[in-house]
């Protein structure tokens, strides 16, 4: 049976949120995304790079968001999901974030994220500060996001993270595959609870003390007279990629207003 690895960028779509490809700390909301051309990058947080007669908007309690977790991934390719798991380990702390010896049988893997909270702010907080302010400067990188009508800028009003997610792994024949917990325990180091996964023969739960973002919601932010914000539909082309600063796939699916 063949993998679509396109899956992996669009399993989080269908309840709402954009896919972070390779789930890690350093994603917040209010954090502002400027893409021009095929990149889009984080430009700063919203406080940073902006000026209003309203209060910033405040960040709300953290959530347990009992409908997500336990939300699983499609299978996806070996080769894919070894560079995710191991990006999700290093940003959990493992001090060997590669673990390509202990799956060498598998063809496919499958992630689960448990103990899944969100954290956000009110978008509609977020269209009044912005409706009622202005950029604090100018200068290269204010002109090429805010003053470039090639260029979209977006704001993050909310991210999904996970002190833990669990891997399955399947052999070319979908049979699963038992994977030695005392060995991936040494590689990984203390800095990472390693147990097996109940609910899944073979399976292998990591646990960190610091959860990491693996899903966001994004608005597109624009200028028509006044700034506003408009919605951004989930998509595979908000979907971060796998370099170490926030980066994402650039698809022209949101145009400026």
């Amino acid at each position: 049976m063949g993998i679509c690895t396109d899956n992996a960028l669009t399993y989080l779509n269908d309840i709402g949120y954009n896919v972070v490809r390779v789930p890690r700390r350093g994603i917040n909301p209010l954090d502002v995304l400027g893409r021009d051309g095929k990149s889009l990058e984080r430009l700063g947080n919203l406080p940073q790079i902006w000026k209003s007669s309203e209060v910033i908007p405040q960040e709300r309690s953290p959530e347990f968001a009992a409908a997500i977790t336990g939300q699983k991934t499609n299978e996806m390719s070996i080769s894919v999901g070894l560079k995710l798991l191991s990006g999700i380990l290093g940003s959990l702390g493992a001090a060997t974030p590669k673990l390509d010896f202990a799956f060498a049988n598998a063809n496919s893997v499958q992630f689960t994220f448990g103990d899944v909270t969100s954290r956000g702010v009110d978008a509609f907080s977020v269209g009044s500060y912005l409706g009622h302010g202005d950029l604090t400067g100018d200068g290269p990188i204010f002109e090429r996001y805010f003053e470039n009508d090639d260029a979209q800028t977006y704001i993050i009003t909310e991210v999904l993270e996970a002190k833990s997610i669990s891997v399955a792994a399947k052999d070319r024949r979908d049979g699963k595959i038992d994977i030695e917990l005392p060995v991936i325990e040494q590689a990984v180091g203390a800095a990472i609870d390693v147990s097996s996964t109940s609910e899944s023969s073979g399976g292998v739960t990591f646990s960190g003390t610091t959860p990491v973002v693996f899903g966001f919601k994004a608005f597109n932010i624009g200028f028509d007279g006044k700034w506003r914000m408009s919605g951004a539909a989930p998509g595979p082309g908000l979907a971060f990629g796998t370099e170490a600063n926030p980066v994402m796939i650039s698809n022209p699916g949101l145009l400026k207003i």
